[in-house]
């Protein structure tokens, strides 16, 4: 099964304080150039197995089993069912839409920006 990573907020100074998910290492695509490989010790790099995603979040999400927490209960492991309900209950409570109509939003908001 896989796990994912909700940080319900963010201290990422590129994302800002936002909640962020993580997925798993090995869902990086094997075809990816930047991807470090079975043949070679050097991270290829891949700018999440370097610093603190590498280094420290993924190797927490490789051992963590689902429903374990750690940083203080800030970041929980999930399964991929669990995450998705998750989205879609905040998509629900923030925007007050639910997937189907978040996805229509997104397409009108696409051909918009296209035809200015």
């Amino acid at each position: 099964m896989e796990k994912f990573l909700i940080t319900e907020k963010s201290h990422n100074r590129i994302t800002g304080p936002m909640m962020v998910t993580t997925s798993p290492r090995r869902s990086c695509p094997v075809a990816c150039p930047l991807r470090k490989t079975a043949n070679s010790d050097t991270k290829g790099g891949c700018y999440a197995e370097h610093g603190f995603l590498g280094g420290f979040i993924w190797t927490k999400l490789d051992r963590l089993e689902l429903g374990q927490s750690f940083k203080q209960g800030q970041i929980k492991v999930y399964s991929l069912d669990d995450l998705t309900h998750r989205i879609r209950a905040l998509l629900q409570i923030r925007c007050g839409v639910t997937i189907k109509q978040a996805i229509c939003l997104a397409a009108i908001k696409r051909q918009l920006m296209q035809s200015h």
